[in-house]
């Protein structure tokens, strides 16, 4: 199972499989089938005498997989009608999840201000400027900030798998569906779309294997260097002025670069940036702890699983709003149509509650990026 694992592009820091299959002479329910392939399995687990691998109660698996189907089963003469389950489990060596927020966090940080990405980067103002035409002004920033949208993560998850399967790497599927018609597919109504592709080598030894924040700082890079190359032939969407939200889809992938050589393990990334026509407003950012004090947000800085309140100030209008820090501490919060004036943020930390943290909304509907510092424990 670990090769079959391995195959499918899912690197497994550790994984297992358990099988089950209930065999009857003619009918039974399935929901009365699960239970009872469930508690064969969950039995041989627990006897200690077994050499089968313990999956359901392993403190170190984090994800699962699940195929149910029916057949026949045929022993000692008898054909007998089956259900039967394989439940694959594993965690994987980086959680792409984290890898995606990270990404939506890099790109927001290049947004608020877009010199200082290109100083960082080591790339020309003007070679950039030259590469986004009648939109360099754009480049001298800041920009409001890219909202994470579920259904834009949806469309470059889909289209980051499709390329995988049909082994091509483009913004134009083999049907010749584009990201803005992949996008209008899901219901959600574009004003813009864009979309940008990077792909990264990765590290198959466990041991060795960057963390999320590493691979998402490549990634990065990557996207970011292509996107200011008047060379190029990519969209320009990192700076684009009229974008507002994004949803990234990452996928590790296995590769023989050439005949005979050893499988190599990529990490690709699809980004999917739009503006709908019904505009709408987020505050978002990162609530974080400046440990080595370089004032800016580095890996495992951030803090997950805070309370976070909003609370407009005397004056501002709007109801009171709350929700948490997720596991690189992004948060982001949907912004009232007519919330406006200045905002307090509140953090929640171990029964304290660390405030207020201001921002200003205005009459136009655009992101804010308020990131959070709170001193070190």
């Amino acid at each position: 199972y670990g090769e079959r694992i391995g195959e499918s592009g899912y690197l497994a820091a550790v994984c297992g499989e358990s099988l089950g299959m209930v065999a009857f002479q003619n009918f039974m329910d399935t929901a009365e089938a699960v239970r009872t392939i469930f508690e064969s399995i969950f039995l041989r687990e627990l006897d200690p005498e077994t050499t089968e691998g313990r999956n359901i109660l392993n403190p170190d698996i984090t994800e699962a997989g699940i195929a149910f189907g029916s057949g026949q089963f045929t022993a000692g003469g008898s054909t007998l009608n089956a259900y039967l389950a394989t439940l694959d489990f594993g965690k994987p060596v980086v959680d792409t999840g984290a890898i995606e927020l990270a990404l939506v966090s890099m790109l927001n940080s290049a947004r608020n201000d877009p010199g200082l990405a290109l100083l960082s980067a080591g790339i020309d103002p003007e070679s950039a400027a030259e590469a986004y035409g009648a939109l360099a002004w754009a480049l001298t920033g800041p920009l409001a900030p890219l909202a994470r949208d579920e259904k834009l993560h949806g469309t470059a998850t889909a289209h980051n798998r499709d390329m995988r399967d049909q082994l091509y790497f483009g913004i134009v599927s083999p049907d010749g569906s584009t990201p803005f018609e992949r996008v209008a597919s899901t219901g959600y109504a574009p004003a813009w779309v864009g979309e940008s592709l990077g792909i990264t080598l990765g590290v198959l030894d466990v041991p060795q294997v960057d963390g999320a924040f590493n691979v998402a700082r490549r990634l990065y890079e990557i996207l970011l260097k292509y996107d200011v190359d008047p060379q190029s032939s990519v969209q320009r969407n990192i700076f684009h002025p009229f974008m507002s939200e994004v949803g990234i889809g990452v996928e590790t992938v296995f590769r023989n670069l050439d005949k005979g050589d050893d499988q190599s393990f990529f990490y690709v990334v699809v980004a999917d940036f739009a503006r709908p026509f019904d505009r709408r407003s987020f505050v978002m950012g990162t609530v974080y702890e400046d440990r080595n004090e370089n004032g800016v947000i580095d890996e495992d800085e951030g803090i997950p699983g805070l309370k976070i309140t909003l609370n407009p100030e005397d004056g501002a209008t709007g109801p009171e709003m709350v929700t948490e820090s997720g596991p690189t501490g992004r948060y982001q919060m949907r912004l009232s149509s007519v919330l406006t004036g200045f905002m307090e943020l509140y953090v929640e930390r171990e029964g304290d509650v660390l405030g207020p943290f201001d921002f200003f909304v205005g009459r136009l509907k655009e992101n804010v990026l308020r990131n959070i510092r709170i001193e070190p424990e």
